[in-house]
């Protein structure tokens, strides 16, 4: 049985051209600190997060009388407050 020798083009092309290969490297370094130190960057940025989080406890009753008494009128009235600061 002969053994092939199979070579990936890129890999010999590194390999016999290493400086190149370090100089293009430094030159990808160099860019990317540069790019990151002249990004621009707010220290406080504002972030608009639209979700609330309502937990209601009523004790005593079922999961559908609690949703039917208490959570569908809040519902409506936290969305009538939703479309008033639009």
């Amino acid at each position: 049985m002969s053994h092939k020798n199979k070579q990936f083009g890129i890999s010999n092309w590194a390999v016999d051209n290493r400086v190149t290969v370090y100089i293009l490297t430094f030159l990808i370094v160099i860019m990317g600190v540069y790019a990151y130190i002249t990004m621009p960057r707010e220290d406080f940025p504002e972030v608009i997060e639209n979700k609330v989080y309502i937990s209601s406890v009523f004790p005593g009753n079922s999961a559908e009388d609690v949703e039917k008494l208490v959570i569908k009128p809040l519902e409506k009235e936290i969305k009538i407050l939703a479309e008033s600061t639009k």
